[in-house]
């Protein structure tokens, strides 16, 4: 697994990331490449303690799981 304070990997992550381009088609499942960057900011930002989430979860509704990592910024579904 890669780790952010390895200096290679690190490195080699920094490199992937500057090659996502708004045009990027996903690989795999439905993000495009904002939502790809939004989704790994806002990981990165509660792991580091800069964000505080929201937890929704709920006991009644344990299925739902943390439906709270959202973007800072509003988002809409794609194609709406």
């Amino acid at each position: 697994m890669k780790n952010i304070f390895n200096d290679r990997d690190y490195s080699e992550i920094s490199q992937r990331i500057a090659k996502v381009r708004p045009e990027s088609k996903a690989l795999w499942g439905l993000m495009n490449s904002a939502q790809m960057i939004c989704h790994v900011t806002d990981a990165l930002r509660e792991a580091s303690g800069l964000r505080q989430t929201r937890h929704l979860y709920s006991r009644r509704a344990p299925n739902l799981g943390n439906r709270s990592l959202v973007c800072d910024r509003n988002r809409r579904k794609p194609g709406v």
